[in-house]
């Protein structure tokens, strides 16, 4: 196949305009390659300087690698655009994606890729999801951090969301298996989570470290483990350190459950280092860059 300068000025779905690419495609023997990807799709934009690739093998044994670099304004808008619940607002923020997957590009599943994604946003909040919406329209919980917070009676010290100042994040996927090695959420209070699902199965099993500003009438204490025994004993500690009154005190929660339903128990206190998950890497070799 010769080389091809492509550009696509207005691509739809289900009658709506999700944006514009445009890219080099080219073919040598059974691999079919779209370089220098850029434009916009629902909101994910594709860099002139950050290009995309994604790369077909085609036979018997084919296969589709994709690595790219989004930048985005508002997830919560992407989200929207694939009739998720917008669980999220953001002003600006990039995920990167290295994945590997069997087929055509059209053949993509999660549950079938290999690879990685690390996510870096700015700041923003995250939303509770609408009473009542289920699957698509509300996003799994894995990724629901209000949802979580509500089921841990915290929900009344953030009236409208829960601002953060930066995200980050490292995901895995291999073997049927995702693991967030990390996911950090900076603010004046910080979330760390790190765990494993299983895709097949929708399980979810992790832990969710959340560290809450101490301040002279501690009024979070009742609320940060629904136990008077545990509130009590924050209680004396603060009072032990009473210099050190505006101190960051950190309580570790297991998750465990399915995506639309977790469950989330009490462990541990003052304690800020979540388990790591063992990384898919180690079972798994991820895709990498460059031609198949």
């Amino acid at each position: 196949m010769p080389a091809v300068d492509v550009a696509l000025s207005n691509l739809f779905q289900s009658g709506q305009r999700l944006g514009e690419l445009r890219f080099l495609l080219h073919g040598e023997s059974n691999v079919i390659t779209a370089d220098s990807i850029t434009g916009e799709l629902a909101g994910l934009g594709l860099r002139t300087g950050k290009p995309g690739r994604l790369a077909w093998q085609r036979g018997a044994d084919a296969y589709t690698e994709l690595h790219a670099e989004f930048h985005f304004a508002d997830l919560g808008q992407t989200l929207s655009y694939f009739d998720y619940q917008p669980i999220v607002e953001t002003e600006g923020g990039e995920f990167r994606v290295g994945l590997r997957w069997p087929g055509a590009p059209q053949d993509f599943a999660l549950a079938q890729a290999e690879g990685s994604m690390q996510l870096d946003i700015g700041s923003g909040s995250f939303l509770e999801a609408t009473a009542g919406a289920t699957g698509a329209l509300r996003v799994v919980s894995i990724l629901n951090l209000a949802d979580i917070v509500q089921r841990l009676s915290l929900s009344q010290m953030f009236e409208s969301g829960i601002p953060f100042d930066n995200v980050q994040g490292e995901i895995e996927v291999a073997d049927g298996v995702l693991t967030i090695a990390r996911m950090d959420v900076q603010g004046g209070s910080s979330f760390q989570f790190s765990g494993v699902s299983d895709l097949q199965a929708k399980s979810l099993q992790g832990e969710l470290v959340a560290t809450l500003p101490v301040v002279n009438n501690l009024p979070w204490i009742a609320a940060l483990a629904a136990s008077l025994p545990v509130a009590a004993g924050v209680y004396v500690v603060s009072q032990v350190f009473n210099k050190q009154v505006n101190q960051l005190s950190s309580a570790v929660y297991t998750i465990g459950g399915t995506w639309n339903d977790p469950e989330v128990s009490f462990d541990r206190i003052f304690d800020n280092t979540p388990e790591i998950p063992a990384a898919a890497s180690e079972t798994a070799a991820p895709a990498q860059s460059g031609s198949p």
